[in-house]
């Protein structure tokens, strides 16, 4: 019998961080935000996430109506087109001082990998906010879809709250969090 390796999750994460070779794999590389973050981000990049629509075409569930709203959920609806879910990405956006009205996610991908090229304080704390964004919105539709409590501003706030405590710790960003937090 061999010997039974441990899973070790920095190891995995390294393993998953360089070996990255597609348009948005940079997003993923060199942001500051959470493991757990860049790999959700990662899973909507492939558009493996386990929306109600994809589970559905597997034959796990039957409904594939949205939690916030009556429409099918998918990618698209779920991240941007959603009302339960489109004025956290607004009010986000808005903190960030960047003027832009999300659509479609097919449509969004390119607008992000634009935004998010460079490795300057801007593409990092843009990086940051973006995959903190979608990790915040995919969990406010779990807790939705499981029957817990969850209110967008307090989603917003902890969203803000997860971005600000990681960009405090990273030098290239501190300045500017300072900046936004006197705003």
């Amino acid at each position: 019998m061999g010997v039974k390796k441990r899973f070790k999750f920095g190891a995995f994460y390294q393993q998953f961080t360089t070996s990255l070779s597609n348009p948005w794999s940079n997003l993923c590389k060199y942001s500051p935000a959470r493991p757990c973050a860049n790999f959700i981000f990662w899973l909507l990049c492939h558009k493996k996430l386990a929306t109600k629509s994809r589970l559905y075409i597997f034959g796990f569930i039957t409904d594939i109506k949205c939690n916030f709203c009556d429409e099918e959920k998918t990618y698209n609806h779920l991240f941007f087109d959603c009302i339960g879910t489109r004025r956290i990405w607004l009010v986000v956006l808005e903190w960030l001082q960047i003027s832009h009205r999300p659509n479609h996610w097919d449509e969004e991908l390119p607008w992000i990998i634009k935004m998010g090229k460079g490795k300057g304080w801007r593409a990092k704390f843009f990086k940051l906010a973006i995959m903190e964004t979608v990790y915040g919105t995919w969990n406010h539709r779990n807790r939705i879809a499981f029957g817990k409590a969850s209110d967008h501003t307090q989603v917003i706030d902890g969203i803000i709250e997860k971005i600000t405590y990681r960009g405090w710790f990273c030098k290239d960003l501190k300045n500017h969090i300072a900046s936004l937090m006197v705003n």
